[in-house]
């Protein structure tokens, strides 16, 4: 599996644990719902933003959204822990790009 296979077969566990529609996660994260379906059953997965959105929404880190040892019956983040920076909001598209392209390619290594 790789990384946007796992954070989105996360996402999915996490909704089914918690009850959630897609349509709830879509609206608690700031994005649209037919875009979230489409993130989470294409290859590419979802972006770095909608992962930071949907991490947020759920109450998880990105970190646990993206390890194949997540467990959606513990805990995984507390109160007024730090999450993605809200610098990366203000990149431009090129920026985006390099940073997720930067970040597939870390938790690729991370994994081997």
């Amino acid at each position: 599996m790789n990384f946007a296979e796992i954070s989105c077969e996360n996402v999915r566990t996490l909704l089914q644990a918690r009850g959630w529609s897609l349509r709830r996660l879509a609206q608690e994260a700031g994005l649209s719902a037919s875009t979230l379906s489409e993130a989470l059953r294409s290859r590419h997965g979802l972006s770095v933003d909608a992962l930071c959105r949907v991490a947020q929404a759920m109450g998880v880190t990105v970190e646990a959204l993206c390890s194949p040892a997540f467990d959606a019956r513990q805990p995984q983040r507390q109160p007024g822990s730090p999450q993605a920076p809200a610098s990366y909001a203000l990149l431009d598209a090129h920026g985006r790009a390099v940073v997720d392209a930067v970040l597939a390619l870390e938790l690729d290594r991370m994994r081997q």
